[in-house]
């Protein structure tokens, strides 16, 4: 595969003791400790493999599914779609200065039918990204998620590789249902907590790899945007 670029867009969240994490989820960061005897910094983490920006693999949520260690490297670079869902600025909720649409439904995904037809990975873009930057503080109930039929619509497209979203998770809080309709589909991986979906044109290369975590539900990634 020849890949042409001239700008490489972060879309990951940088792990941080005040980042955003699922309600209820904590994380333990300590950002520099100093080793006396040798005087070398190291830091410490303990986090889940689903803080921050990471992957959903099927054995997330499917008692069977496939772990995310098995699929070869190239499941996690894809010519991809930015699918933006905020042009009907009546639909959309409100955090501070924020407008994001909450509810992804497959109303929404339709207008777009063409679009992801023709790509390897989409990533929806809600407005949510900008929330998530501010950090754990402002994050409730209250983020962006797909209702199960607009979830079993994104399932049916045997193309896609990755679909992502600039929210904590593609379901609505206490619920599976959107990744039980996407990863019982064995070709398609989740994508969460990305950022910065504001600055990408329509058409980029994604990479998104993830930590080489054995037997892995999913793992933490560095979502990276690709663009000619």
């Amino acid at each position: 595969m020849e890949i042409k670029f001239n700008r490489i867009i972060d879309l990951s969240l940088p792990i941080d003791i005040t980042m955003a994490t699922y309600p209820g989820e904590t994380i333990l960061y300590r950002p520099v400790q100093v080793i006396p005897k040798n005087k070398y910094n190291i830091q410490t983490m303990h986090i889940f493999t689903h803080t921050g920006t990471h992957l959903d693999a099927p054995w997330h949520v499917i008692e069977d599914g496939r772990k995310l260690d098995v699929y070869h490297l190239e499941q996690f670079i894809a010519s991809c779609v930015k699918l933006d869902l905020t042009k009907n600025k009546r639909e959309l909720s409100r955090c501070g200065a924020t407008f994001y649409l909450k509810v992804v439904e497959k109303r929404h995904l339709l207008e777009h039918e063409n679009k992801i037809k023709d790509a390897q990975a989409i990533l929806l873009y809600t407005g949510y990204g900008s929330v998530l930057n501010l950090g754990r503080q402002f994050i409730d109930m209250e983020f962006p998620y797909l209702t199960e039929e607009a979830a079993r619509y994104l399932a049916q497209f045997t193309n896609l590789r990755i679909i992502g979203i600039d929210s904590l998770t593609i379901d609505k809080h206490e619920s599976q249902d959107a990744h039980k309709a996407i990863l019982s589909k064995t070709n398609i991986i989740v994508l969460e907590t990305l950022t910065n979906l504001n600055e990408l044109p329509e058409y980029f290369t994604l990479l998104c790899m993830p930590l080489s975590v054995k037997d892995a539900d999913g793992a933490p990634c560095r979502a990276i945007a690709l663009v000619e």
